[in-house]
């Protein structure tokens, strides 16, 4: 009984030292698991503040390149950063903090314009740093910090959305329409086209507000060269159907499943000069939406009277004067973001189109 008890007395004694180094590594164990979620989860939320970022800027405003346009987007980036972060918290009682110094806009040229040196800019990228940290007060508890004097934790996730101007074409997305509206238009300037009235335009004089962009107006249904096609996408769907809600997947199966413009070459596609029935019905009612769609530009026939697609740009219909055989349409450029929009490295800056997505800081 006497070696017993002297047994059972020494494992006491060593339980009762070895007690707070046994808390010490659970706890240890514990906080190494909540320190990775900690930094996985502010790293989600800084990516989808700043992919909320992006989306706001997605605006026709940018499109102009007007420096204080484009400051006043910047301005309203961060406030959608902000509001997301809040809504979004991360574990802890704090949201991510943005300093005024987290938020880098990244500017390249506006191709359209023609200066020398260029004076016209667009945002090409936002690269955000979200802090949780002693400084801004919401660095990151631990368990056991009360207990063993354990300092909060500081973390900092870093991510960076681009929005992605080289632009290839379309694919759909999950099933989705493309917003292309399958009326081709001229792009040459002898064909008095896309790049004599509105590029031409803009190189001379560049609007300064999205009211003063320059407008285009096309006649559907006429029978000169520079006339508008409308393409024959697909026999499943008609082009009214397809200008107003978009081109479905199933109207692109003898494209390969999308409308991608190649890198030497163009997208040859067959049409028609005539107005088919139902588009200005259609075009009324993208008017009265407001909808931005896609527009593929041509460049004249091939022997076999289809469309040349060299490239697309994005409007607005402002305008639709239905005349019977043919149909008058006013477009506006716009600037539209689309997750089916293709790009594709080395192709030209398109300031019409873009696709919001996150890279690499």
């Amino acid at each position: 009984m006497i070696r017993s008890s002297r047994r059972t007395g020494a494992l006491s004694l060593w339980l009762l030292f070895s007690m707070p180094v046994l808390l010490m590594l659970g706890f240890f164990g514990i906080n190494a698991l909540w320190m990775n979620f900690a930094r996985a989860q502010t790293q989600r939320v800084v990516d989808a503040s700043a992919l909320a970022a992006g989306i706001v800027m997605v605006d026709d405003a940018m499109l102009t390149g007007a420096p204080t346009l484009l400051a006043s987007l910047e301005t309203i980036a961060e406030s959608a950063a902000v509001n997301y972060a809040t809504i979004q918290n991360p574990v802890g009682p704090s949201p991510v903090v943005f300093e005024n110094a987290d938020y880098v806009f990244g500017l390249i040229d506006h191709p359209l314009d023609a200066q020398s040196p260029k004076m016209l800019k667009l945002i090409d990228s936002l690269e955000l740093a979200g802090r949780r940290t002693a400084a801004t007060k919401n660095a990151v508890p631990l368990f056991g910090q009360g207990l063993f004097t354990l300092s909060r934790v500081d973390v900092i996730a870093t991510s960076k959305v681009k929005l992605d101007r080289q632009v290839a074409g379309f694919r759909p997305v999950f099933g989705n329409t493309i917003p292309v509206a399958p009326t081709a238009i001229a792009e040459s300037k002898a064909m008095s086209g896309w790049k004599e009235t509105i590029e031409s335009a803009w190189s001379v004089s560049p609007p300064t507000t999205v009211a003063a962009m320059p407008t285009i107006k096309i006649t559907i249904g006429g029978t000169a060269a520079a006339d508008p096609y409308v393409l024959t996408v697909s026999m499943a769907s008609d082009p009214a159907t397809q200008t107003l809600n978009g081109i479905a997947p199933v109207d692109l199966a003898s494209f390969g499943g999308q409308l991608v413009v190649p890198s030497a070459g163009n997208l040859p596609i067959a049409g028609t000069q005539s107005a088919p029935s139902g588009l200005a019905a259609a075009l009324q009612a993208l008017q009265a939406s407001g909808a931005k769609r896609a527009y593929p530009l041509y460049r004249g026939l091939d022997g076999m009277g289809q469309a040349q697609v060299t490239r697309f740009v994005a409007a607005r219909v402002t305008n639709v004067m239905n005349n019977g055989s043919t149909i008058d349409v006013t477009l506006t450029p716009a600037f539209l973001e689309h997750p089916s929009v293709v790009t594709e490295t080395g192709r030209p800056t398109n300031p019409y189109l873009a696709r919001v997505r996150l890279t690499t800081p």
